[in-house]
């Protein structure tokens, strides 16, 4: 098997089927169902390539142990890569094509896409500071044995810490912050749950009410907002969403 896709999800029934529209390429996607209570699970069942399992944990927030279950599940299948997104991220028109490119070079461990923030709504990207600069290490090539996790939001298993990153143009297209309601849903979790405390999710309600003033520099700059069509104007290599394009 080339590609394998994990997910874990929760309530992600707005999104989810873009979501995995755009991972047709993966030839088997595992959908580990964290207690949903919308259409999310009957919307994943619906796709062939698509394997929902119901979770056997507690409702608790631990991304970190679903990931290291996914993992164990993903054995079977024996992936050359892994395929990692959110019930939320949907990847560009064009990421297959970028994406074969580099699957097929041994000397590529991971491979890092661009994470654009929707803000507000689907025309309108947030690109101040570290915000408009995240990459998402989302594709990684699977490794033999044990593989484990930090307790929160995860990207890669430890026993991959420090291996070289690929980062070329290909760009993940967020919808978990596109509105005010889910900006603050996020970040009230994250920051309950965040052991450390280390983290300053203020920018997650940046210029909302009862956030902070938009004028703040949290991010490096102040809160910037961005057209996805200037965006693109500027960056020619990324491609829109695939449905974009269909209904154009």
């Amino acid at each position: 098997m080339d590609f394998l896709g994990l997910m874990r999800v929760k309530n992600e029934a707005e999104f989810i089927e873009e979501v995995l529209e755009a991972q047709y390429f993966c030839e088997k996607i595992l959908v580990l169902n964290n207690h949903s209570t919308d259409r999310t699970k009957e919307i994943a069942q619906s796709f062939k390539n698509v394997e929902v399992i119901d979770t056997p944990f507690e409702d608790v927030y631990d991304e970190g142990k679903d990931q290291e279950y996914l993992c164990k599940l993903a054995r079977d299948f024996n992936p050359q890569w892994i395929c990692r997104m959110q019930g939320d991220e949907v990847l560009e028109r064009n990421a297959y094509k970028k994406l074969f490119q580099h699957a097929n070079d041994p000397r590529v461990k991971i491979m890092e896409v661009h994470s654009l923030n929707y803000w507000n709504d689907d025309k309108t990207l947030r690109v101040d500071g570290c915000v408009g600069q995240g990459f998402r290490q989302s594709f990684w090539r699977f490794p033999q044995g044990e593989l484990t996790y930090e307790f929160m939001h995860c990207s890669l298993p430890h026993q991959l810490m420090g291996a070289p990153l690929t980062r070329f143009n290909l760009v993940l297209w967020h919808y978990g912050f596109m509105n005010p309601k889910r900006r603050q849903f996020t970040a009230r979790l994250q920051k309950s749950v965040d052991r450390n405390k280390l983290n300053d999710y203020r920018w997650a309600t940046q210029g909302d009410p009862g956030g902070a003033p938009a004028s703040e520099n949290i991010t490096g700059e102040p809160l910037r907002l961005q057209s996805v069509d200037d965006f693109l104007h500027e960056h020619p290599y990324y491609s829109k969403r695939r449905r974009e394009y269909e209904f154009l």
